[in-house]
């Protein structure tokens, strides 16, 4: 179980880099080139992070999780946002345990394209600029590995419901999960400001209130 909200990397405009917040975590946040907290565009809480791409070229944000993900049935939740579907890459990344290898990729692309994987992607959905998108993963780390993808616009907090799961995709490396990686995919493109919050082993959403008839609150038989 692990999460990252962002939440404690003030004031806005922190570097996220030696960053301890969020939990289950077993490292700090390393990485360079300017992914920031940011309090002015956020999905849930207080805080996201932000980079925009000008400069930013390869760079990576990484961290260590304390207990790795392994077994079937894993969901990983995330959301995402650009302010361009025409240049660059988002990124969230999931890597190997053992050897720190790109494992599981979801990216919003350059073609407005919501994608999981790297090597011949699968389309999730599309995506509109200035949007926030909520994402769910569904791993299952046995054999070669392999996940899903569903993604939502709806708020954070709110009972919200998933899109069409996607076809699944094999690991780009087989094993269980040990690091969060945070990057720019293929490219960064140009001029292009990216979010990421809420990422982790909790849904954004609340569960969907269960309806109990009145006559059974009142304990009368059905």
């Amino acid at each position: 179980m692990f999460l990252e909200d962002f939440n404690s990397y003030t004031p806005s405009g922190t570097d996220i880099n030696g960053g301890s917040g969020g939990s289950g975590f077993s490292g700090n946040w390393s990485g360079s080139g300017g992914i920031l907290s940011d309090s002015s565009v956020v999905y849930g809480g207080a805080f996201s992070a932000k980079a925009t791409s000008a400069g930013l070229g390869g760079n990576s944000y990484e961290r260590p999780l304390t207990t790795a993900l392994s077994g079937s049935g894993i969901l990983v939740y995330g959301a995402l946002r650009r302010d361009s579907s025409s240049s660059g890459e988002l990124r969230v990344n999931l890597r190997t345990a053992s050897g720190d290898n790109d494992a599981v990729t979801i990216k919003m692309n350059a073609s407005g394209q919501i994608v999981i994987g790297s090597s011949s992607p699968v389309v999730v959905g599309t995506y509109a600029i200035n949007s926030w998108y909520a994402f769910r993963l569904t791993i299952d780390t046995g054999g070669s590995g392999s996940y899903t993808a569903a993604i939502s616009a709806d708020p954070f907090g709110t009972s919200g419901t998933w899109g069409t799961e996607s076809a699944s995709k094999a690991f780009q490396n087989a094993g269980s999960l040990g690091f969060l990686l945070l990057d720019f995919g293929s490219s960064a493109g140009t001029g292009v400001t990216n979010y990421w919050d809420e990422i982790g082993t909790t849904s954004p959403f609340t569960s969907a209130p269960v309806f109990t008839p009145r006559r059974a609150l009142m304990g009368v038989g059905l």
